[in-house]
């Protein structure tokens, strides 16, 4: 996703914790803090933000077939897939209607990522989601007093040493990246159409950021230079532009280990780009036979429209239910 899909997916997640009573309260502390937040929702791409590396090939779990030792270890059948993900997310429906389209055995075979030190996806996640929930043990007593929860580290320390609420609206945001990286088509699949400079990561990109509209796109004002309503008014209106429809109350994170969460999610991806490039006609490790993928996509523009819609609602719940994890861990029993 681009900057104004990445700053929209976090803000609309903020609007999923408004609609759900055991979030009410964090989704009352990120609000004020929206427009300058939204800055964390993309700063993970800026270049500053990845030395040594480039493009987008920061925060992958990019799989191929696997054939080696443990092989079964990299299994994961579609009802392994399901049981693991629960009945909430838009990705398995998607699959289930479309999943022919893979080939059969596909789900029986084994995939294995193997993303370059620094640049796994899942290890970006769980170290942020582990790290915002020690720095709520540390919080401010504004912060804590807000949140309803005890701050059970802070209190030895100065104020200045204690965690505030734009301080933990910023790094949530950019847990928002990552989370919403997982559920990227192209951050997940290791054959070469799906790196960003083949064409299919960026027309993707901007197919989205084009349904997202413009309104998130930052300015030389400050990230998001317009009131925190508006930005959770115009979050919501992208919902019936692409058939966004999600539950009153976020789900919990069905496996409690948010790494694996991540891991089982990037495989759900993998699987969509599957369907997106049928193996058939894009061979792993082999020579396309398909004209371009975002060709062929835009001349099936109901099966294209189906995919943002599982890519991008899944995106903001998926997101909404880390951060959701990261609170419930802190809160009073």
């Amino acid at each position: 996703m681009d900057q104004a899909t990445h700053a929209w997916i976090a803000t609309r997640a903020v609007g999923l914790l408004e609609s759900d009573d055991k979030t009410k309260v964090l989704a009352k502390v990120l609000r004020p803090h929206i427009p300058s937040a939204a800055y964390g929702a993309w700063l993970p791409d800026l270049t500053a933000a990845k030395p040594g590396s480039g493009l987008t090939q920061n925060h992958i779990f990019k799989m191929l077939p696997y054939k080696g030792s443990g092989e079964d270890r990299f299994k994961l059948p579609f009802a392994g897939l399901q049981k693991r993900l629960g009945s909430k997310r838009a990705v398995l429906g998607f699959l289930s209607k479309h999943g022919d389209r893979l080939g059969e055995g596909w789900w029986e075979k084994a995939y294995k990522a193997s993303p370059p030190p620094g640049k796994h996806l899942a290890n970006r996640i769980m170290s942020l989601h582990t790290s915002l929930v020690d720095r709520l043990l540390l919080a401010d007593d504004l912060l804590a007093k807000a949140l309803g929860i005890e701050a059970e580290l802070g209190h030895p320390l100065g104020k200045e040493a204690r965690t505030q609420s734009e301080e933990l609206a910023l790094h949530l945001f950019m847990l928002s990246h990552f989370v919403a990286d997982t559920c990227m088509p192209c951050h997940c699949d290791g054959r070469d159409l799906h790196d960003y400079a083949k064409g299919l990561h960026k027309e993707l990109e901007k197919h989205w950021s084009d349904q997202v509209g413009s309104f998130f796109k930052k300015s030389e004002e400050g990230p998001l230079p317009k009131k925190p309503a508006a930005c959770l008014s115009e979050a919501k209106a992208v919902d019936e532009t692409l058939g966004l429809k999600f539950p009153s109350e976020i789900p919990p994170c069905k496996s409690g280990d948010v790494w694996e969460e991540a891991v089982v999610l990037c495989r759900a991806s993998f699987a969509v780009a599957g369907v997106m490039a049928p193996p058939a006609d894009y061979p792993y490790g082999g020579k396309a036979t398909g004209k371009p993928v975002w060709s062929s996509l835009q001349a099936n523009p109901d099966l294209l429209a189906e995919i943002d819609r599982c890519v991008l609602q899944d995106a903001v719940l998926n997101v909404a239910m880390f951060w959701k994890s990261v609170f419930t861990k802190v809160q009073k029993s």
